[in-house]
Protein backbone atom coordinates (compact mmCIF):
# COMPACT_ATOMS: atom_id res chain seq x y z
CA UNK A 1 0.00 0.00 0.00
CA UNK A 2 1.08 3.41 -0.66
CA UNK A 3 0.45 6.39 1.34
CA UNK A 4 -0.35 10.11 0.26
CA UNK A 5 -0.53 13.23 2.12
CA UNK A 6 -1.41 16.64 1.32
CA UNK A 7 0.72 19.15 2.45
CA UNK A 8 -1.47 22.01 2.80
CA UNK A 9 -3.82 20.59 5.75
CA UNK A 10 -1.64 17.48 6.52
CA UNK A 11 -4.94 14.54 4.98
CA UNK A 12 -3.20 11.57 4.24
CA UNK A 13 -5.00 8.91 1.71
CA UNK A 14 -4.00 5.03 1.48
CA UNK A 15 -4.15 3.90 -2.26
CA UNK A 16 -5.25 0.47 -2.36
CA UNK A 17 -5.38 0.35 -6.02
CA UNK A 18 -2.94 2.76 -8.76
CA UNK A 19 -4.27 2.49 -11.83
CA UNK A 20 -2.03 5.96 -12.36
CA UNK A 21 -4.09 8.82 -11.38
CA UNK A 22 -3.05 11.54 -9.40
CA UNK A 23 -4.15 11.87 -6.04
CA UNK A 24 -5.50 16.01 -4.94
CA UNK A 25 -6.10 17.42 -1.63
CA UNK A 26 -6.98 21.20 -1.04
CA UNK A 27 -6.40 21.85 -5.50
CA UNK A 28 -2.59 20.38 -5.57
CA UNK A 29 -1.21 16.89 -6.10
CA UNK A 30 -0.51 14.62 -2.96
CA UNK A 31 3.25 13.74 -2.41
CA UNK A 32 3.90 9.90 -1.85
CA UNK A 33 4.71 9.50 2.30
CA UNK A 34 7.97 7.03 2.12
CA UNK A 35 8.23 5.00 5.20
CA UNK A 36 11.23 4.74 7.37
CA UNK A 37 12.92 1.32 7.61
CA UNK A 38 15.94 2.49 9.92
CA UNK A 39 16.66 5.37 12.38
CA UNK A 40 19.50 6.04 15.25
CA UNK A 41 16.50 6.46 17.57
CA UNK A 42 14.92 2.68 16.48
CA UNK A 43 13.55 2.13 20.05
CA UNK A 44 11.08 5.39 19.55
CA UNK A 45 9.34 4.81 16.11
CA UNK A 46 9.92 1.93 14.35
CA UNK A 47 6.70 -0.74 14.68
CA UNK A 48 7.74 -4.02 16.37
CA UNK A 49 5.30 -7.06 15.42
CA UNK A 50 5.38 -10.03 17.18
CA UNK A 51 3.23 -13.03 16.61
CA UNK A 52 0.98 -14.63 19.59
CA UNK A 53 -0.88 -17.90 18.81
CA UNK A 54 -3.39 -16.07 15.78
CA UNK A 55 -2.90 -12.81 16.57
CA UNK A 56 -0.45 -10.21 15.82
CA UNK A 57 0.65 -8.05 18.85
CA UNK A 58 2.22 -4.43 17.34
CA UNK A 59 4.19 -2.34 19.79
CA UNK A 60 5.51 1.38 18.09
CA UNK A 61 8.88 1.18 19.06
CA UNK A 62 11.06 -1.32 21.27
CA UNK A 63 10.48 0.94 23.84
CA UNK A 64 6.99 2.84 23.87
CA UNK A 65 6.53 6.12 21.70
CA UNK A 66 5.60 9.56 23.65
CA UNK A 67 1.71 9.60 23.48
CA UNK A 68 1.64 13.58 23.91
CA UNK A 69 -1.39 15.63 22.21
CA UNK A 70 1.50 17.37 20.41
CA UNK A 71 3.61 13.95 19.69
CA UNK A 72 2.17 10.99 19.37
CA UNK A 73 1.38 7.94 17.01
CA UNK A 74 -2.00 8.42 14.76
CA UNK A 75 -2.32 4.80 14.11
CA UNK A 76 -0.87 1.72 13.15
CA UNK A 77 -1.88 -0.49 9.98
CA UNK A 78 -1.37 -4.26 9.29
CA UNK A 79 -1.34 -5.35 5.22
CA UNK A 80 -1.05 -8.15 3.58
CA UNK A 81 -1.75 -9.22 -0.22
CA UNK A 82 -5.21 -9.15 0.34
CA UNK A 83 -6.03 -7.46 3.27
CA UNK A 84 -5.19 -3.78 5.33
CA UNK A 85 -5.89 -3.21 8.83
CA UNK A 86 -5.95 0.10 10.80
CA UNK A 87 -6.44 0.63 14.49
CA UNK A 88 -6.12 4.95 15.42
CA UNK A 89 -4.69 6.08 18.48
CA UNK A 90 -5.04 9.01 20.32
CA UNK A 91 -2.36 10.59 22.81
CA UNK A 92 -2.50 9.07 26.40
CA UNK A 93 -3.44 5.61 24.75
CA UNK A 94 -0.54 2.91 25.03
CA UNK A 95 1.36 3.06 21.36
CA UNK A 96 0.17 -0.69 19.94
CA UNK A 97 -2.40 -2.76 19.04
CA UNK A 98 -3.69 -6.20 18.10
CA UNK A 99 -4.62 -7.76 14.93
CA UNK A 100 -5.55 -11.23 13.58
CA UNK A 101 -1.86 -12.83 12.23
CA UNK A 102 -2.83 -13.26 8.44
CA UNK A 103 1.07 -13.78 7.63
CA UNK A 104 3.52 -12.44 5.68
CA UNK A 105 3.02 -8.26 4.84
CA UNK A 106 3.67 -4.89 6.19
CA UNK A 107 3.71 -3.16 9.24
CA UNK A 108 3.15 0.84 9.67
CA UNK A 109 3.16 3.62 11.89
CA UNK A 110 2.53 7.01 11.97
CA UNK A 111 3.57 9.27 14.24
CA UNK A 112 2.31 12.93 13.92
CA UNK A 113 5.83 14.48 13.91
CA UNK A 114 8.12 11.96 12.57
CA UNK A 115 5.79 10.47 9.62
CA UNK A 116 5.21 7.18 8.52
CA UNK A 117 7.34 3.98 9.83
CA UNK A 118 7.57 0.05 8.61
CA UNK A 119 8.61 -3.25 9.41
CA UNK A 120 8.32 -6.41 7.80
CA UNK A 121 6.49 -9.26 9.11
Amino acid sequence: MNFYQCEDCGNIAGLITDNGGKLTCCDKQMAKLEANVMEGSKEKHIPVAVKEDDMLKVSVGASPHKMLPEHYTYWVAVTTEDRDEFVYLKPGMVPEATFPYLGKGTVYAYCNVHGLWKSEI
